[in-house]
């Protein structure tokens, strides 16, 4: 946890810390779900016959288990790196807030969403870290890994998971900026998210 730890650093007050640490985890939570939910939704019409999923099914339309997981770590690496770069928190109470935060966000997982994070930071390829990560919701959403869900698998955690990672990026930043009362972020976020829609991209 110790990596993480050092992303906390310079502005919001002592006696906010638990309201913003509420508020992000909403707001977390939030950017999980319709990440996964917009990506059941892109795949619902693909029934067993359709060939868009190679006659696999969407068995798991809640999102749960190693998928949750694995959201969890990856909020919590995009919150980590965003909070280094905006510097919101005093470096005397980082401590303190990222134990309270990881544990409202991860609950249950805290143990398992760290280690996975402390994974996925060394990885320093963008597209090798999404890769691995858009395998494991994609495992997940299908049911697990027998053989006959990899032709889906592949094409799911090829082209339809990544083509709605940078909202869900998005959506990680705009929570974090509104938590933090960050206005000029949140905006920014905001306006990327307009762009990525009426390019097409999968809508969150």
């Amino acid at each position: 946890m110790s990596f993480l730890l050092s992303f906390f650093r310079p502005k919001v007050p002592r006696c906010d810390r638990v309201s913003t640490s509420d508020a992000l985890v909403k707001g977390l939570q939030l950017a999980g779900n319709r990440f996964y939910s917009a990506l059941v939704e892109a795949l619902r019409p693909a029934g067993a016959n359709d060939k868009l999923l190679c006659g696999a099914e969407i068995v798991n339309e809640t999102i749960g288990g190693d998928a949750l997981v694995a959201l969890q770590a990856y909020e919590l690496l995009e919150v980590s790196v965003l909070l280094s770069i905006c510097k919101y928190i005093p470096e005397s109470q980082g401590g303190d807030f990222a134990a309270q935060f990881f544990s409202k966000l991860c609950g249950s997982n805290y143990d398992q969403a760290l280690i996975r994070a402390e994974l996925y930071r060394y990885i320093k390829d963008r597209a090798v870290l999404d890769s691995r990560f858009a395998d494991e919701v994609g495992r997940f959403m299908l049911g697990g890994g027998a053989a006959d869900i990899m032709p889906a698998l592949l094409l799911i955690s090829k082209m339809v998971i990544p083509s709605a990672l940078p909202a869900f990026r998005c959506h990680i930043g705009l929570a974090t900026a509104i938590a933090f009362g960050d206005d000029i972020r949140a905006r920014d976020f905001g306006a990327q998210l307009r762009r990525q829609q009426d390019h097409g991209l999968i809508s969150m």
